[in-house]
Formats: C-alpha cells, sequence, structure tokens
C-alpha cells in the first residue's frame, strides 16, 4: 500500500498556566510529569466511581498541555477538568485552531521520508515520540501497520497534504480496533472502568504515580481484584452487524468496529473467560455470521 494520509475528526482541549501540571496530576490516570515536547502519552480522565469520561493523548506545546481526544467529547472533557479547576491558576480552553492528520504506511522509512517533505524531519522509533516545528507537530502512534499523527496548530495545510488527502478516517479507525485502542464516545462515557477497557494492559494507567479523581476504584481492582469482564478483539466474515450475541442469546456491547466488503473487525466487551470457554459469538447480519476472538499485542 502506499501512504495514505487521512482527516482526523478530534477534539483538543488545551491547559495553560503556572499550575497546569500539578492540576492534571490530580485528574488523570497518566503521569503528566512524563509529558514532554517530544513525548506524547496516552490517558483518560475518571469520575469518582472509576468510570472513564474521555481518554486522550497528551502532549506538551510551549508551556500548555494539549489533550486531544475523541470528536464530540471535547465539551465534556473541558466541563468536567473545569469544575475542578477552580482552586488552581490554570485556563481550560476549547482549541479550535488546530487539524490533526493520520498518516499510514507499510514502512517507517516511508513516513520519515513525508515528513522531510514537509521540513518535520527527525525518527519516530516507539509509541509516543514526537518531534515539532513552531506549527507542525508529528507523534508516533501504535498499529499494526506504522501510524503518525501530524497536527497542524494554525490549520494551514502544506501542499504535500493537500493534493493526497482522503476525507475519511475509517482506515484509522480500523488500526485502532486492530490493535485494541478503545476511544470514549459519548455513548459509553462513563461506563465503564479502566480495567473493562484494557487501559491497564495498554498503558494508559500509570499505577506508579500519585493519587487522581477515581484512582481508588481503579488501584482497589488492579491489585485486590479481578475483573469480570474486557475487551477483545474479533474477527468476521460479515460486512455489515450491529448487536454481538452469543450462544446463549446474551447480547455484548460494542465499543467499536470497522466493515469493509472483506468483512469485519471490532473491539467488544466480553467476559474474561470468553476465549477459555470457546464461546461462540455471533453478528446480527442476515447470515448470523460467526465472530471469532483475534490477539491483541498486549
Amino acid at each position: 500500500m502506499s501512504l495514505q494520509i487521512l482527516e482526523l475528526h478530534r477534539d483538543i482541549v488545551r491547559i495553560s498556566g503556572d499550575d497546569n501540571r500539578a492540576f492534571l496530576q490530580g485528574q488523570v490516570t497518566c503521569d503528566v510529569d512524563k509529558i514532554t515536547k517530544t513525548k506524547a502519552i496516552r490517558g483518560a480522565l475518571c469520575n469518582i466511581k472509576g468510570r472513564v469520561i474521555a481518554d486522550f493523548i497528551a502532549l506538551q506545546h510551549r508551556n500548555d498541555i494539549i489533550l486531544q481526544c475523541d470528536n464530540g467529547m471535547g465539551k465534556t472533557l473541558h466541563a468536567t477538568l473545569t469544575k475542578y479547576a477552580i482552586f488552581s491558576k490554570v485556563s481550560i480552553t476549547l482549541d479550535t485552531s488546530m487539524l490533526a492528520i493520520g498518516l499510514i504506511s507499510e514502512t517507517g522509512m516511508e513516513l520519515n521520508n513525508f515528513r522531510d517533505s514537509i521540513n518535520l524531519p527527525g525518527e519516530l522509533l516507539i509509541e509516543g515520540d514526537a518531534t515539532f516545528t513552531e506549527n507542525l507537530v508529528a507523534i508516533r502512534i501504535r498499529g499494526v501497520l506504522a501510524r503518525e499523527q501530524l497536527w497542524l496548530l494554525d490549520r494551514s495545510l502544506p501542499s504535500e497534504i493537500t493534493k493526497n488527502l482522503i476525507h475519511d478516517q475509517t482506515d484509522w479507525s480500523k488500526q485502532d480496533i486492530l490493535c485494541g485502542i478503545a476511544h470514549i464516545n459519548e455513548s459509553i462515557s462513563e461506563q465503564h472502568t479502566p480495567q473493562v477497557l484494557n487501559y491497564d494492559l495498554s498503558h494508559v494507567v500509570d499505577f506508579k504515580k500519585g493519587c487522581y479523581t477515581g484512582q481508588e476504584v481503579v488501584a482497589r481492582m488492579h491489585y485486590r481484584g479481578t475483573p469480570k469482564k474486557r475487551i477483545f478483539l474479533l474477527n468476521s466474515k460479515a460486512i455489515t452487524g450491529s448487536k454481538l450475541l452469543s450462544s446463549d442469546g446474551s447480547e455484548h456491547k460494542i465499543i467499536a468496529k470497522s466493515f469493509n466488503e472483506s468483512g469485519g473487525c471490532f473491539l467488544a466487551v466480553l467476559p474474561i473467560n470468553s476465549e477459555k470457554n470457546h464461546t461462540v459469538f455471533r453478528l446480527d447480519d442476515e447470515y448470523k455470521s460467526e465472530a471469532v476472538i483475534g490477539n491483541l499485542s498486549y
């Protein structure tokens, strides 16, 4: 495959001010001290019951911390953080000046060559590595294929992007699914603990940092409990489907899905022993197509 350049629909929340790091450290699951201009980190915001409100990618820009979340979740993230910020010297704003672009390739070398063409040099080796200029940031993203995000801080598009831009993020979402990245949208906000979403396995939660909202519940589950459910990757020959059913008739929540003419893949919340018990799952398409549990890299 050749390099794909995809327009991504994302919201941006910017946290500014003298207390921005200390404030965020007490609110989110990731270790804010590890966020730099050249290192982005995935994290999440929980409610007091330990349910995930939103997930994000965090990066330092100048002296601010930028949180990129799923499209439509910016207002929720902004409102929740603002509620806790009244005693901190911070300013929390929805930033509409940025544009996110996704790059997908079979090789990291092709991504390096493309960034060179837009004067953004540097080799991004592992997830979260970042490089930047005044108005452009590139971040390495986990994927079955090589992936990076470009953040255009002033929304101006280089010609190398404009002439090849695909206004469809389906292939990007499929890569998220294949490597087990579950993004929070409005329909599942505050429904699941980080463990159900595999955030403890995919390093969205840092168990060595200090307290944050919901930390007591999340830590208790990690150290003293075992989750009864987790998200699993499933693959099917189905080209459509909205419900996942097991052989006993139980319906299971689909978190994210991607279908094309070759079949579908999706992330679903299943009982933890589903694979061990060889549970059979089927979609609600006209053929009642079987869905088979696949492997995740973590």
